[in-house]
């Protein structure tokens, strides 16, 4: 399973969103994610995925696709 699946898995499980509608938004803005939402979200980033992200990383302007890049960016940094 790549970073987008598993987040759109993990996303979905912490946002009662449907993965689906996760994976095809253009932006959290378009699912009406409010700022809540969007700080579960890094936290279950931060537990799943061991990245620690911004707040200002995850904005309603953001998409899944995006934070997956950021969280695949982060981690072959920390390999490195």
């Amino acid at each position: 399973m790549n970073i987008l699946e598993k987040l759109a898995t993990v996303g979905a499980a912490t946002l009662g969103v449907e993965r689906d509608a996760l994976l095809n938004a253009s932006s959290f803005e378009e699912l009406d994610l409010d700022s809540l939402a969007l700080l579960e979200l890094n936290v279950a980033i931060q537990k799943d995925f061991n990245v620690a992200l911004g707040d200002d990383e995850i904005s309603s302007e953001h998409s899944l696709a995006y934070v997956s890049d950021l969280i695949e960016k982060r981690q072959e940094g920390a390999d490195a």
